[in-house]
């Protein structure tokens, strides 16, 4: 392989001349190559035949101006692929730019499958979104204002309760089941659309 890198060329088993070749090599790694190589888990020839023009890639939270882009290229290939036209509502969007995506372009490009195979419509909702992008972008939210500490388990709680009673009536056809879906009174319910001022 470094005679590959190195040279451009092979020799083949069997044969009795070298083999030129017309390449260009373009090697991936999410590891820190140099410091694998300092710590001896990754050849130092090999990474300085590789390492030619380095391009660093940032994570997607460090660039989430890219996300709107890459889920509208995900969503588009999906309804090519499917003869569909299912489009994303501007809240789900603000949710999944503002999730921190640990698992960078590949756990976006799954979420878009997942929600695209989970909405029964042509229109994603935020009641398709998974609870724990709920939860991340609630606690993004709370650290964007000036709260007491004191206050923050209940600032929480309060908007998680909000963003399920909004995504569960934006699925079920009246209040009373939305209650049931819920497993609360519709009394109870009805008073915390109001208390949060969720519009039917």
């Amino acid at each position: 392989m470094l005679r590959a890198i190195q040279e451009r060329e092979v020799f083949r088993i069997g044969a009795s001349e070298v083999t030129k070749l017309n390449v260009r090599i373009i090697a991936a790694s999410n590891k820190k190559l140099a410091e694998e190589v300092t710590q001896g888990k990754f050849r130092e020839d090999l990474f300085f035949r590789l390492n030619i023009v380095p391009i660093e890639i940032p994570p997607l939270r460090e660039r989430k101006e890219d996300i709107s882009a890459m889920v509208s290229y995900f969503l588009e290939k999906l309804n090519e692929l499917y003869k569909k036209e299912v489009i994303i509502t501007p809240e789900v969007m603000k949710v999944i730019i503002d999730y921190s995506w640990p698992g960078n372009v590949r756990e976006l490009q799954n979420l878009v499958e997942y929600l695209f195979v989970v909405s029964s419509n042509n229109q994603i909702g935020i009641e398709k979104v998974p609870l724990k992008l709920l939860a991340d972008y609630t606690l993004a939210e709370y650290n964007q204002i000036d709260e007491k500490p004191s206050e923050k388990l209940n600032y929480l709680l309060e908007n998680f309760e909000k963003n399920i009673i909004n995504s569960t009536l934006k699925v079920c056809p009246s209040i009373r089941q939305a209650a049931v879906d819920l497993g609360i009174n519709a009394s109870t319910l009805s008073r915390k659309i109001k208390k949060y001022k969720i519009e039917i």
